[in-house]
């Protein structure tokens, strides 16, 4: 076996038997299986990097007898293989899987029914420009043994990619390639040495004409082929397979250059971008257009005058100047005279070095990055010159045990407003998840704004344009109702508004609290923002609470029956502004005593309610490490949840609000707990009659949150749940069932 490198497609040959010949490989994943024995070849399966990895996870469960399975990386794919593929692969004793991520290459050897670790998994990184060779006898397990062995099936994901055409990803990914007609060696009159590509460039003679551009003996520009047309036309080709990956038509006279921007940033290291002009290409082609081509070995681009004819061969990476290109000028206001090229093309471009490039440092390590903060303000650090080389990369799981859990399959909802650097500073705090993978995280934005879109591909996350009218709730029910539809088999769903950066256990926080609050029916939502989680209030990390009368805002899990239920068709159960707002729901969520997330305080805080505006002043607090361990979590269901409030309640230290004479102090609470003299984590119960003035005075001294009604938030059956330093204080009703429970006992301890 012979791993994939920056020049050469990975190779692996069986009992002298090369599988998959470079011409047949895809970029994507590439499979054989085998006879039992190892000896003969029985399917061979291609699966392009475009469909995703539903197919192989298809493929892979119709495996059921001790086979061989051979499967080869091609290309930067990694983020293509879900934790459900990784975990499929375990029963083909798979055990590394975990470290194959981007910038990676995967050879795997495998059998149905083998232990997990028994595999051969070559992980190596693809940047090396010569190729790792290894050489083995793989034994073949018994036939009994391994279908004897059994493995844990764990539930599919919900993230089917078929369902998905109205979320885009980068544009590159997504067009379907036509092939035109043949001609023979793309009419170069001799044939073409090894490793090297056949191509023809024909620009036209006027605007009647049509442009061409052949690769590899077929026309993938033409007349009614893949667009051709006035501008600039491209195909890009894998530099190892010598295949066309995908093609662009951008008419740079009439439109502007930033899809040819965006197509051109999604280029891959090592691609080859073939370009034919066509009629007139220079007139909005912008400078930042010009310098991408530049950095892709054009010495002529900035020459491209009105009806300029040019073609142009360049290679993301490439060392200096292509020695593939030519431009012809017009006189007067004629076009130029036409380009009509027959070539070789080497599949790796040495770039022509001269004085003037040679003085000019070109970086190329994250061009897309770079160009994006060219064009755009606002984004403080982020566009610094000191981070413009950072590569974006998701946090990969640091207990490859957790490998398959649900939650990495949720689908998440970004909603973004207006706020582009806060949308960033969302996207970099998701990107900080342990196990988050980009390709289930949706970015919604009014498609008035394309610049959420190019943020959004920079993520590589998925990107959804929203044609709404100016009301914040349009683009929260348009964009849920999108969700969805676009995620039929979910039974859940994460929403998080812009402002929100999240705690770096958020996903973890929610990992632990899936399974049973997809068994809890009578819980319709996770909260991750506890509005009553100031400072003073809000102390221990491993509580979590239920609550009643739910307001979801901020972050927070939802039951798509929940949404069925009591938001779709529903407009008027919203909002009008992100974060202080929120759907208001009937039913039960939970909510962490400490929350998950930060906020990103609105810039107009003087428009928020007053009730409201104490959420973005007062300072809150929020978990700082990534294995914040809850506890109880089995406990949360109502019967369990209410005896364990009664214990915690009846153990209490109780008082009633006359005690509370002192809660102007700076020092109060803490205070209270002091004079109490409770000990390690007693809890603290204070008793109140069910009035207004009574509730206000308890959100003033506790430092708590209240609505426009002056009810208190994060109420359940009468009692709000918060902690004192460590200690569990409860406010309950003297009403509730669990006031009426100690009615007597706090009465006479208050005589």
């Amino acid at each position: 076996m012979s791993t994939e490198s920056r020049f050469t497609p990975p190779v692996v040959c069986v009992n002298g038997m090369r599988i998959f010949k470079e011409t047949e490989l895809v970029e994507g994943f590439n499979l054989a299986l085998l006879s039992e024995n190892g000896r003969s070849m029985k399917i061979m399966r291609r699966i392009p990097r475009v469909r995703g990895d539903q197919e192989l996870i298809e493929f892979l469960a119709q495996i059921s007898t001790p086979q061989r399975l051979v499967l080869m990386s091609y290309g930067d794919v990694a983020d293509k293989l879900s934790a459900e593929a990784r975990q499929s692969l375990n029963v083909f004793g798979a055990s590394s899987l975990n470290k194959y991520e981007l910038g990676k290459s995967l050879l795997f050897v495998g059998q149905f029914g083998l232990p997990s670790g028994k595999a051969e998994e070559k992980i190596i990184d693809r940047s090396l420009a010569k190729a790792t060779t290894y050489s083995m006898c793989v034994d073949t397990q018994p036939r009994e043994q391994l279908l004897n062995s059994t493995h844990e099936v764990l539930p599919a994901e919900w993230i089917d990619n078929s369902f998905l055409p109205e979320l885009s990803d980068a544009r590159g990914y997504r067009m379907e390639v036509q092939i035109g007609r043949e001609l023979r060696n793309c009419g170069v009159p001799h044939d073409c040495r090894q490793g090297e590509i056949p191509m023809s460039f024909y620009t036209g003679t006027d605007k009647n004409d049509s442009p061409s551009l052949c690769v590899n003996g077929h026309f993938y520009m033409d007349r009614g082929v893949n667009d051709a047309g006035r501008g600039l036309n491209l195909v890009v080709i894998d530099a190892r397979t010598r295949q066309v990956m995908r093609c662009g038509h951008f008419d740079t006279y009439a439109e502007d250059s930033a899809e040819l921007v965006m197509f051109l940033e999604q280029l891959l290291p090592d691609e080859i971008v073939a370009v034919v002009s066509f009629d007139e290409a220079s007139t909005k082609l912008s400078d930042l257009a010009r310098q991408i081509f530049y950095e892709l070995g054009s010495s002529f681009i900035q020459n491209l005058k009105f009806r300029s004819s040019w073609y142009f061969i360049g290679q993301k990476g490439i060392d200096g100047y292509s020695a593939f290109e030519d431009l012809t000028m017009p006189s007067g206001n004629d076009w130029a005279k036409a380009i009509n090229k027959k070539i070789c093309v080497p599949s790796n471009l040495s770039g022509l070095k001269t004085k003037d490039r040679s003085m000019t440092a070109v970086s190329t390590q994250n061009s897309a990055r770079r160009h994006f903060c060219g064009r755009y303000d606002g984004y403080e650090d982020f566009c610094a010159d000191e981070r413009l080389e950072e590569v974006l990369t998701p946090r990969m799981l640091s207990d490859e045990s957790r490998i398959m859990h649900a939650i990495f399959s949720v689908p998440i909802l970004v909603v973004g407003g207006l706020n582009m650097n806060n949308i960033r500073l969302c996207l970099e705090s998701l990107y900080e998840q342990e196990g988050i993978n980009p390709r289930n995280v949706v970015v919604a934005s009014d498609a008035a704004y394309p610049e959420v879109v190019e943020l959004s591909t920079l993520f590589r996350v998925r990107s959804m344009s929203v044609n709404t009218s100016s009301s914040y709730n349009d683009l929260l029910m348009k964009s849920l109702s999108q969700m969805i539809s676009s995620f039929p088999s979910a039974p859940c769903f994460i929403v998080i508004e812009e402002d929100m950066l999240l705690a770096p256990d958020f996903l973890f926080f929610l990992d632990q609290l899936l399974s049973t609050f997809l068994g809890d029916s009578t819980v319709i939502a996770i909260l991750t923002w506890n509005k009553n989680g100031f400072m003073k209030s809000s102390s221990i990390p491993s509580a979590v609470h239920r609550m009643e009368n739910v307001q979801l805002s901020g972050a927070f899990l939802l039951k798509r029956s929940a949404y069925e239920k009591f938001i779709m068709d529903n407009e008027d159960v919203c909002c009008s502004v992100n974060v202080s707002g929120g759907w208001r729901i009937p039913g039960y969520a939970y909510v962490p005593d400490v929350s998950r997330v930060h906020i990103n305080a609105p810039s107009a805080i003087d428009s928020i309610d007053e009730s409201q505006r104490k959420l973005f002043a007062e300072p809150m607090r929020c978990t700082k490490y990534s294995n914040e361990t809850l506890a109880n979590v089995e406990r949360l269901y109502a019967d369990l949840y209410d005896a364990d409030l009664k214990r915690l309640i009846d153990s209490s230290k109780h008082l009633t609000p006359s005690a509370l004479v002192d809660c102007q102090s700076e020092s109060f609470p803490d205070l209270l707990i002091r004079k109490l003299d409770l000990r390690d984590g007693q809890p603290l119960s204070i008793f109140y009659a069910d009035e207004r003035e009574t509730a206000s005075l308890l959100v003033r001294c506790f430092h708590l949150a209240s609505d426009e009604n002056g009810g208190i938030f994060g109420t359940y059956k009468g009692v709000t749940r918060f902690s004192i330093n460590g200690h569990p204080a409860f406010l309950i009703k003297l009403t509730s069932v669990f006031g009426k429970a100690a009615r007597i006992s706090a009465l006479a301890q208050e005589s």
